[in-house]
């Protein structure tokens, strides 16, 4: 049986563990992401967080 292939854009960002964890922090005791952090991730302007 052949397995399809799947197509990904071209402009799809593709994320890896290492960049993510850098873009989380610990504050008091709970992992948090900062809104434009989140906004790049999501690749939306910061104001749609809001």
């Amino acid at each position: 049986m052949e397995k399809s292939k799947v197509k990904t854009p071209k402009n799809k960002l593709v994320l890896r563990e290492k960049n993510l964890i850098n873009h989380i922090y610990f504050i008091r005791g709970e992992k948090v992401m900062l809104d434009f952090d989140l906004a790049m991730l999501y690749e939306i302007e910061n104001r749609a967080l809001k």
